[in-house]
């Protein structure tokens, strides 16, 4: 049996109805439009709520909630809202895809308890909806949810790099060997020491050497390679 609804109330349903759809549609514009609210003025260091938390959720996905609340810090100034590059959009060819397109640029320091009064620096890139530009090149993060010691640092000093290198056998060249600390991508992916000897200069300025690359978390040597300046 189909009961059949006085006109009255089917009118009033269809009234409830639609004003249902229009509410779910408005709820889902605000959910599309919230990141971002609108479009920042390039070279603006403005950075959308929505677009920030984003990039929040990255770094906590490397570094962990607990290590990001206490020791990192978003950078403003240094992050920015960038539009296409315009010679990349007149000439396409020989540019990165991202350049094409809208872009922020996010930038976070933090500290590690091990390596006092040092500020590291993460940077990484952003499309208009906040979604993490792999194309520019893998995080310089490293990953210590998953491998905790990346967050642990037993060479925490330059002195300690030499004595590692002395032992490793480093030539000691013809000049004070120089030490580095930073991030090593590529195949490594991990913070470094490296500490470079010049084993040849010549009078045109073209200088030889060799360098050696020591894992700053747990103290061993990754590699030892050759380095060579041309002017």
């Amino acid at each position: 049996m189909i009961t059949r609804l006085p006109p009255a109330h089917a009118v009033l349903l269809t009234k409830l109805a639609v004003a249902m759809l229009l509410l779910l549609t408005a709820a889902g514009c605000t959910r599309t439009a919230a990141c971002p609210p609108e479009t920042p003025v390039p070279g603006s260091s403005v950075i959308p709520p929505c677009i920030r938390e984003r990039a929040d959720r990255i770094v906590i996905s490397r570094l962990g909630k607990a290590f990001f609340q206490e020791h990192v810090i978003f950078q403003p100034a240094s992050s920015s809202y960038n539009a296409p590059e315009p010679t990349c959009v007149q000439d396409p060819s020989g540019c990165a895809g991202f350049l094409l397109s809208p872009y922020y640029r996010m930038v976070y320091t933090y500290q590690v308890p091990d390596l006092p009064g040092r500020d590291l620096t993460t940077e990484f890139l952003l499309d208009a909806a906040g979604n993490l530009i792999t194309e520019a090149g893998p995080l310089d993060l490293p990953d210590c949810v998953h491998d905790p010691q990346e967050c642990r640092f037993s060479v925490v000093d330059a002195a300690s790099a030499i004595v590692i290198a002395r032992e490793a056998g480093l030539e000691p060249g013809l000049v004070e060997w120089r030490t580095d600390f930073h991030w090593y991508g590529g195949e490594l992916n991990t913070y470094v020491w490296t500490v470079d000897n010049t084993l040849t200069s010549e009078s045109g300025g073209r200088q030889s050497g060799n360098t050696l690359i020591i894992d700053a978390n747990s103290g061993k040597v990754l590699q030892m390679m050759q380095w060579e300046a041309i002017p």
